[in-house]
């Protein structure tokens, strides 16, 4: 009698164990929200730059002399609803990110220590960008003075980008970078300074210093591992924040990490901890099967080696 109450006592404890297994696996999944409707963007904020002449052909959006930084017209009927939209691709909502034109999508609501995820494949690539590669980007945050870079550039996702903000990276300096740097390298090098022979890439075993728009030869620093699958297959980039550190993963993989991201204020550095998010269309197409997002007290284990 007694070794079978031992047997109950065993297997009801197994059973407890089990749902507390199952019941955090469901707290797990259902702490997820999804930031898309599928339907409208009234928790969203839209702004298209939109060019002053409508044009007949792809051709006509290219600046005369070819600097293909930004369309000189646009080709839709309105760019306005055109570059942002919804609609159903292989048999499920999504969003489109046309790359048109160069437009923003920013959420009314500004978050802080969060765990975003987002799946993603490029489309097409519009004319107007010439030999760069499809292009986009998140913004975490973008204000008027300064904006921090999860870039979503075709050949190397997941780099760092500053305009304004600053953060301490661990990086190496190398002379092989990715073609998608090398391409754009003499075409924006005179508004990008920091794009060179010798570049440097995210290394955790490497030195940790600071980058930033102002400090020269680091205002980027490029994602390592590249880890895009190839160009028409899905990606999962996920973004973590807690405090003033940020994390940039692609497809499972940490590609860069930003310890005391801050920015300056006058005088004073101030820290990067809270903040809208943005999602940025530029020449190169985007269906975006979700964007989810769930808070966080901690930064997942096992992520950061320093």
């Amino acid at each position: 009698m007694d070794k079978v109450i031992n047997i109950l006592k065993i297997n009801n404890l197994r059973f407890a164990t089990i749902a507390i297994l199952i019941s955090s696996c469901i707290n797990q999944e259902t702490d997820w929200k999804d930031m898309l409707n599928y339907n409208n963007f009234s928790n969203w904020d839209i702004y298209v730059a939109q060019p002053q002449k409508k044009v007949l052909n792809e051709e006509a959006m290219v600046d005369s002399a070819n600097h293909y930084l930004a369309p000189t017209g646009y080709l839709s009927e309105n760019p306005q609803t055109s570059v942002f939209s919804f609609a159903k691709v292989e048999s499920k909502p999504m969003l489109i990110i046309s790359g048109e034109l160069i437009g923003f999508m920013t959420t009314k609501e500004a978050y802080e220590n969060y765990h975003l995820k987002m799946k993603f494949r490029f489309g097409k690539k519009w004319k107007w960008l010439g030999s760069r590669p499809r292009d986009g980007g998140i913004f975490y945050p973008m204000t008027d003075s300064m904006g921090r870079e999860f870039n979503i550039h075709d050949g190397d996702i997941g780099s760092f980008w500053s305009f304004g903000s600053i953060a301490d990276i661990a990086y190496s300096n190398s002379t092989i970078l990715p073609k998608s740097i090398t391409v754009i390298t003499p075409i924006i090098k005179t508004i990008i300074p920091s794009l060179r022979d010798t570049m440097p890439l995210y290394d955790v075993k490497g030195k940790i210093d600071s980058f930033g728009a102002n400090i020269p030869k680091r205002q980027i620093c490029i994602a390592n591992p590249i880890s895009d699958n190839a160009l028409g297959e899905w990606n999962e980039l996920e973004l973590i924040c807690k405090g003033d550190t940020a994390i940039h993963i692609v497809n499972g993989k940490v590609v860069c990490v930003l310890y005391n991201c801050r920015y300056k204020s006058g005088k004073q550095n101030k820290p990067i901890n809270k903040g809208k998010i943005t999602f940025q269309s530029e020449g190169g197409e985007m269906f975006v099967e979700y964007i989810k997002i769930k808070l966080i007290e901690k930064i997942p284990t096992g992520l950061i080696v320093y």
